[in-house]
């Protein structure tokens, strides 16, 4: 997001009322950021990286009073149109009246529509600042916000049970409208072959886990490790019915040093493999070279990955027995033994 964040900061800097406390929405640490700063910011590493650099941070909107506290606010808006919908409708719910509302998008990642999503809001349009491939809107709110749209733009950005998968997610959870096809595949293949303490690795809403806490009567424990605040929130409401052998525990699998060594006979991934927008093996890797550490001896690790992804020897340097149980449809499915 470097493009949107720097485009965001040189509408903030050229911006002549911006003193005061401001809201920082998907907040991340720039050296032009606002002294008096508070980030919202629901991945856990960049969240550790805003308290790194001084700012006040919470992970959820829920975290904030509601009350108009702000004299402006900074969004770096996403791609999930609901979910900048809903970031802005927020953000002006905490702004004060005649306060600046600055949202901010690479081109091809939703910054060619801002304008039309403020001015839809009733935000007063200052400006428009198109630099670094992506667009920064300055906008004012005033007494034409439209509190209708407002308020309907707030209430889609929660937690609820989608209609198709009937799972309770959130818009801007990655993957939040669908089931993964390759964690399917992989809940199809292993459900009722795991026993004892399990993890499941990058748990988003909790799918894998539900199948199989609901499949094996022999799982005991299943922690879910997760760096988006709102995917854990959602998997344990989703794993409701299994309250008893659930640890939700919110850290980033490739640097936080809370998930434990020898502690789990089997563990479940899908791992992630983008770092923004370039694919990124090294987190698969980090994922994997995780799950070696935190496995008991002879402990199982599941792994579903897209099938161009080269897991092959970093599976074969971290653990001594292994096999790819299936190649289908684009994904490979691993089994490995510590």
């Amino acid at each position: 997001m470097n493009g949107a964040s720097d485009t965001l900061f040189l509408a903030f800097s050229a911006c002549p009322d911006n003193a005061g406390g401001w809201l920082f929405v998907h907040g991340t640490p720039h050296k032009a950021a606002p002294r008096e700063c508070t980030a919202i910011q629901p991945y856990k590493p960049h969240y550790d990286e805003c308290l790194k650099s001084g700012m006040s941070c919470h992970a959820l909107w829920d975290d904030l009073d509601e009350s108009p506290n702000f004299s402006g606010a900074l969004i770096l808006a996403t791609k999930n149109i609901t979910e900048t919908q809903g970031d802005i409708a927020r953000a002006a719910l905490r702004v004060k009246d005649g306060g600046i509302v600055i949202a901010a998008a690479d081109n091809d990642a939703g910054g060619k529509r801002l304008k039309k999503i403020m001015a839809e809001a009733g935000f007063d349009i200052v400006n428009e600042i198109i630099k670094n491939r992506a667009r920064a809107v300055i906008a004012r709110k005033g007494a034409g916000l439209q509190t209708g749209i407002v308020a309907n733009w707030s209430d889609n950005l929660a937690a609820a049970q989608h209609p198709q998968t009937e799972f309770i997610t959130q818009p801007g959870i990655y993957g939040w409208e669908k089931v993964d096809y390759g964690s399917a595949m992989l809940a199809a293949l292993c459900d009722d072959r795991c026993a004892g303490a399990g993890a499941d690795f990058g748990c988003g809403y909790g799918y894998l886990s539900c199948e199989i806490l609901q499949a094996s009567q022999a799982v005991t424990s299943m922690a879910l490790i997760e760096a988006d605040k709102r995917a854990l929130d959602c998997a344990r409401e989703n794993l409701d019915f299994a309250a008893d052998k659930i640890e939700c525990i919110w850290a980033d699998i490739t640097r936080d040093k809370i998930i434990p060594d020898n502690a789990y006979d089997f563990i479940l991934m899908n791992p992630p493999f983008h770092d923004g927008k370039a694919t990124d093996i090294a987190l698969g890797k980090a994922f994997i070279d995780r799950a070696a550490k935190s496995l008991k001896s002879g402990g199982t690790l599941w792994l579903v990955a897209n099938a161009q992804l080269p897991y092959e020897e970093i599976l074969r340097a971290s653990f001594k027995h292994g096999e790819m149980l299936l190649q289908k449809d684009g994904f490979k499915i691993y089994r490995t033994e510590k």
